[in-house]
Order: C-alpha cells, then sequence, then structure tokens
C-alpha cells in the first residue's frame, strides 16, 4: 500500500513542476480585475498632504488554477516642513500561483513591500507581526517575500507536505540603530502516515536561518521531531510529540530535546484544550503549561487561555489570552487582551502584553462607522533600553455615494515611546474613493 503511495507522490511532484510554470490552457479560463482609486486631503501634525493611491489586482482562473498579479502605488504632495514636491512612495509588488487538485496543492506567493518610515513609525502592510516594528526615526523600509507550499497525498493513507520561504528586509535613510536588516530563510517538511483511521504518525523537520547585518546576531535553528495523534473517542483528540532542537547563534551551538502533549476536548459549546511543551529557543530552554476554554454564545465567541512559563532567562511567569466578539443586526463589538513570550529579531525574548477593543456599526444602508483603540508593551528581557510602549486610536466613516463612489473620513492618532523618547503624531483625512471591477 505505502509503496503504491509513494508512487503516486512521486508523479505528482514532477507533474506539479510542469504545472507551476504555466497556466493549463482551458475554455473554462475566467478572470476578474480590480481597480481602486483613492484621492485624500489630510493634515498631519499641522501639516497637509495630498495623497493618491492606485491600487490595481488581477486574477484568472481555471477549475484547479490561479494566477494573481497586483501592484500599488502612491503619488503625494507635502507642504508646509516637509515640502518636497511631487513624490512616488510606497510602492507594492504581488504574484501569485495556485493549482490545487484531489490530492495535491501548490502555490507559489512574491510580495515586495516598501515603506516610510516616519516619524514614529508605520508597521508595513501584514508582511510581519514582529514587535521590532514599534520605533521612532525616519527612513525607508523595503522587505521581498517568497513563500512556496506544496501539499502532497492529503487524501492518501501516506502524505507529505513541504515549505519554503526566502524574506530580504532593509532599512535605508534612517537614524534608529535598531532597526537592523536581515535575511530569513525558513524550510519545513512534514511526512504523514495514516496507521489507522484513529491513530496518524508524523515526522518533521525545519530548518531557520536569519542572517542580521551590520554585526547583528546570526542565527541558525534546525529541529527534527515524531508524533502521534490518537482520535481517542468521538470528543477527545491526544498528540504527542518528541525531537531535537539544535541553535546556532554567533558561533556558539547549543542542542536540547523538545517535547509537547495536547490534549482537546469537544463541548456542546466549545472546545476544552490543553498543552505542556519544552523547546530550545535563541534564548534557551522554554517550558509551557497552558489551558484552553472556547464557548460558541449566541450571536459571538468568548475564548480565553491561561498558562505558566519557564525559561533559562525570566524564571517562571504567568501568560494569558482572552478574546470576545459579538454581533448584532448591523454592529459588531470585539476586544481581546493577551500576554505571550516571543523572541525578536534580535534574538530576544520579549514579553508581549496588548488590549484591543474595536466597534463597527452601519449607521444608514449607505453609511457605515468604524473605531478602535489599542495599547502594547514589549518588554525586552534580557535589554530594557529596547522596551517599547504604544497607544493608537482610529476613527472613520464612509457614505457610499453611488455604486462605485465612496467617500471617506478619519482620525488617528499613536503615541510610542522607546529608548527614553516619547513622541505623538496624529492624522485628520478626508478623502474620495472609487472601485472599478471587470470580468466575473
Amino acid at each position: 500500500m505505502y509503496g503504491a503511495c509513494a508512487q503516486n507522490i512521486a508523479k505528482q511532484i514532477s507533474a506539479g513542476l510542469i504545472s507551476a510554470l504555466f497556466l493549463a490552457p482551458t475554455s473554462a479560463l475566467s478572470q476578474q480585475t480590480t481597480l481602486n482609486l483613492t484621492t485624500r486631503l489630510q493634515s498631519e501634525d499641522g501639516d497637509a498632504l495630498i495623497e493618491s493611491v492606485t491600487q490595481f489586482d488581477q486574477v484568472w482562473e481555471t477549475r484547479t488554477q490561479s494566477l494573481s498579479f497586483g501592484f500599488d502605488a502612491t503619488l503625494e504632495h507635502a507642504f508646509g516642513r516637509f515640502d518636497e514636491g511631487l513624490e512616488f512612495t510606497e510602492p507594492a509588488l504581488r504574484l501569485g500561483y495556485s493549482r490545487e487538485l484531489r490530492n495535491h496543492q501548490f502555490s507559489i506567493q512574491v510580495d515586495h513591500f516598501e515603506t516610510d518610515v516616519v516619524d514614529i513609525g508605520n508597521p508595513a502592510p501584514s508582511l510581519t507581526e514582529d514587535p521590532d516594528e514599534l520605533f521612532i526615526g525616519g527612513g525607508t523600509r523595503e522587505q521581498s517575500v517568497v513563500d512556496l507550499t506544496w501539499v502532497l497525498g492529503n487524501e492518501e493513507p501516506v502524505g507529505a507536505t513541504f515549505s519554503f520561504s526566502q524574506s530580504r528586509l532593509r532599512f535605508s535613510e534612517t537614524s534608529d540603530q535598531t532597526l537592523i536588516g536581515n535575511d530569513t530563510t525558513r524550510a519545513n517538511a512534514e511526512l504523514r502516515f495514516d496507521l489507522s483511521p484513529r491513530v496518524t504518525l508524523r515526522n518533521r523537520a525545519s530548518f531557520l536561518d536569519i542572517d542580521r547585518l551590520d554585526g547583528g546576531v546570526q542565527t541558525e535553528t534546525t529541529a527534527v521531531s515524531s508524533g502521534l495523534s490518537f482520535i481517542l473517542s468521538d470528543v477527545a483528540n491526544a498528540d504527542f510529540d518528541l525531537g531535537l532542537t539544535r541553535v546556532r547563534q554567533n558561533g556558539d551551538e547549543d542542542e536540547e530535546l523538545s517535547a509537547s502533549v495536547r490534549l482537546v476536548l469537544a463541548r456542546p459549546n466549545g472546545t476544552i484544550s490543553g498543552q505542556l511543551n519544552s523547546n530550545l529557543t535563541t534564548s534557551g530552554q522554554r517550558s509551557t503549561l497552558q489551558l484552553n476554554r472556547s464557548l460558541e454564545l449566541r450571536n459571538g465567541s468568548l475564548a480565553m487561555g491561561v498558562g505558566l512559563s519557564h525559561s533559562d532567562v525570566s524564571g517562571t511567569d504567568p501568560f494569558y489570552d482572552l478574546s470576545f466578539n459579538q454581533t448584532w443586526l448591523a454592529s459588531t463589538f470585539n476586544v481581546s487582551v493577551q500576554q505571550a513570550f516571543d523572541t525578536n529579531s534580535t534574538g530576544n525574548e520579549t514579553l508581549n502584553s496588548r488590549v484591543r477593543m474595536s466597534y463597527d456599526t452601519e449607521l444608514t444602508p449607505r453609511s457605515s462607522f468604524s473605531s478602535s483603540l489599542s495599547a502594547s508593551n514589549t518588554d525586552v528581557l534580557s535589554q530594557s533600553n529596547q522596551d517599547q510602549q504604544r497607544i493608537d486610536l482610529n476613527l472613520s466613516i464612509r457614505w457610499n455615494l453611488r455604486e462605485d463612489w465612496d467617500l471617506e473620513g478619519g482620525y488617528a492618532a499613536t503615541r510610542l515611546r522607546q529608548n527614553g523618547e516619547t513622541d505623538t503624531n496624529e492624522r485628520l483625512f478626508i478623502g474620495l474613493r472609487n472601485t472599478f471591477r471587470w470580468g466575473g
């Protein structure tokens, strides 16, 4: 049985390599084109700015394949102390391809973004969730990312999943010395064997290499593990994993065992789960014990998590996660509170605390209002001079003037404290947004 499945996977790999180059000719080809044009007049810290944003996306699809292309371009003219004439800023480029068959999925995505690092810093468009994205200092942030994913035999007794990612991050013309560019390579592989309808064996391998520029920390992490998944009953599942992790950092090498145990119990109104794991990070061994409860409510949901974490650097500390959302006829309310440990891009452990609330509602059939308030604190455990605190407030309103035209306005304020410096940025804007769509 397994020999025939292995041959089938080999054939799928060959077919995927060929299909990744071109969309197969077919009469079922459809296409969708979207063009968004936005013009805004905004005031930022007393200075006026006219901004014109173009967003273009093109998608070609068949029954099994999809090819997409898109770009963003911004033209702006600032008045006052930042008057630099007409300027082309923050370009973005997107290219993606995917193929999906019954037992084979393949996708590749290429993205390039450039973002202005204005007075107190604005994160790049959803490429990372790095706490280092909070900073003070001007300049430009440039990032290029290639992501590849391959899933084989997902409906067979033997299956495999491969993923690869290459990222290039650079900062230029910035006065913040904590902003360090890097080249990052990630690779993951998993082989799955369904031993029975209730038992699955998996073998995993992963590689992470972070090459930081300008004398930054060089980190290479390699991990291998094997695990078993059990369906204990109609309402209970269990996962067990055991592996080995090796971390090489600036010539020093450390190697430790990693282990994980997870139990999930389904309830009529949600789930109860518990997890115990221990893993080697760039800051040493970290072990965590976590309990979670999720509840399905009427027109909403509630998820709660609490745990203890121990590491060689910080000792034993609690962490928690709470999220709640409620939906009414025309409104949605969300609130989340989180404290968790992470490792930032400089290889240091961080304790990240975040609180966020948002409220969205339809004022009339043709208008809507959105608001959000968030506060975050990043505590770098080994270097107190890199601690960061940030508060964000966003208010916006939109009127639909006609089918393709929207009038939008809003207010945004950010307060950031880092390296002993505190800065506040306020922005008020009003603009027109026009959306064109072709195809189908």
